[in-house]
């Protein structure tokens, strides 16, 4: 069976890419430079503003294999011929094996096969080091999150591993031989730096637990999600006030740039606003904070997947932006997206037939406003609106994600 992997123009160099070429090569798989010359042509989705790219590798003429996370989403077994989830290495087992007909491998579905069975299975012997650029090199060292946010899809939908730490080492050593920075890609990392990094993800509290945890003149990333107390502690990852005032003093110690997440969509304004007002002032404008917003966006494997989406607030930017750097200079406020971006990312996300799925791209195309769009949906399919409140989210427990009724 002979194969050839779409790209558009941003994944071409992402890890996920190049793993999938490394292995079919490595096992001498049949992966074509050109589609004409393919059986199946594959779509790597790993987000679902890339699901159009499955209708763009539909015009090739050859039928359509998707995987990724964004595979479990419904409307993405709708619209390709084969969905295959979980990871690669099943897939790569099956055709070893002499697989030929692709619905015989059981972690594939179809329009007509929709017993979701996912692949968990990382063989992490076979994870190549990938560099990209002159400064980085990435290995793919895990999968899922102890942690379990609530909203989080990978940290509710697969189970927590990790790269065994004698691995983890020989591929860090690897990268420092020469002179890159290594980028371990996993929701959550468990392994402190022998090298130096450029770029690390770390939990917050665990970064001032640890004084730092070790990392200098680096670039710290950190999702700080919520800003009440139990939101912050029911939902995500428990970080307070004083969590943040401390990791900036560390950060400026150590002369450690930092970008901080916060999930808009909640909270209100004024309670945005009295956190913020609690950030120790700080006049000087260097190691930069940036804070990004992102709204809530409801998603599927997660306890938020029937979440109402009327009961989102609109995010006033300009007012928490000026409440934030007139305390501190330190701090950069990206601008966040308009409320309808996150809202038509979650409709896709809710599809379950063609006929919502092009609905929804047509609400998309039109200057329609977050309240036409809302408005639209709740005559015509108002499942898709949702109908979970923030109160019902809080009181249960993690873990418990109900699975979606599309898959049998």
């Amino acid at each position: 069976m002979k194969f050839y992997l779409y790209k558009n123009k941003t994944n071409i160099k992402e890890y996920t890419i190049r793993l999938i070429e490394y292995l079919f090569k490595k096992y001498n798989l049949e992966l074509m430079d050109a589609p004409e010359f393919a059986d199946i042509v594959m779509v790597s989705c790993c987000d679902s503003s890339e699901i159009i790219d499955i209708e763009k590798a539909k015009k090739h003429g050859k039928p359509v294999m998707v995987g990724g996370m964004v595979s479990e989403v419904p409307i993405v077994n709708e619209l390709a011929d084969y969905a295959y989830h979980g990871e690669i290495y099943g897939l790569i087992d099956f055709l070893v094996g002499g697989g030929v007909n692709l619905e015989q491998c059981k972690y594939i579905t179809t329009k007509n096969k929709k017993a979701l069975k996912i692949c968990e299975k990382i063989k992490y012997e076979d994870n190549p080091v990938i560099r990209v650029g002159s400064r980085a090199a990435y290995y793919y060292c895990g999968k899922g999150c102890p942690v379990k946010c609530k909203y989080c899809m990978i940290g509710n939908s697969r189970k927590y591993q990790t790269v065994p730490e004698p691995l983890y080492r020989k591929a860090e050593r690897s990268i420092k031989k020469v002179h890159g920075r290594m980028m371990p890609i996993a929701a959550y990392n468990p392994y402190a730096a022998d090298t130096e990094r450029s770029i690390t993800e770390v939990l917050l509290r665990k970064y001032t637990k640890h004084d730092g945890l070790g990392l200098k003149k680096s670039l710290i990333r950190s999702g700080v999600e919520f800003c009440t107390k139990e939101l912050s502690k029911c939902i995500a990852k428990g970080v307070t006030i004083d969590d943040l005032n401390e990791a900036i003093r560390i950060s400026k110690r150590d002369n450690s740039r930092m970008i901080l997440y916060f999930i808009a969509g909640l909270e209100t304004q004024e309670q945005f606003e009295d956190y913020f007002s609690q950030i120790t002032p700080d006049y000087t404008m260097t190691p930069a904070v940036t804070i990004v917003f992102t709204y809530l966006s409801p998603q599927q494997g997660t306890l938020f997947a029937d979440f109402d989406l009327t009961k989102r607030v609109e995010f006033k930017y300009r007012k928490v932006f000026y409440c934030i750097t007139q305390k501190n200079k330190r701090f950069k406020v990206m601008p966040v997206s308009n409320i309808k971006k996150s809202t038509i990312r979650c409709l896709i996300e809710r599809c379950e037939t063609m006929a919502e799925y092009n609905l929804i791209k047509e609400l998309d195309k039109k200057k329609y406003s977050y309240q036409d769009v809302i408005n639209h949906i709740s005559k015509k399919y108002p499942r898709m609106v949702g109908t979970d409140d923030v109160a019902t989210i809080l009181r249960a427990r993690r873990g418990r994600v109900k699975k979606n009724d599309y898959w049998a």
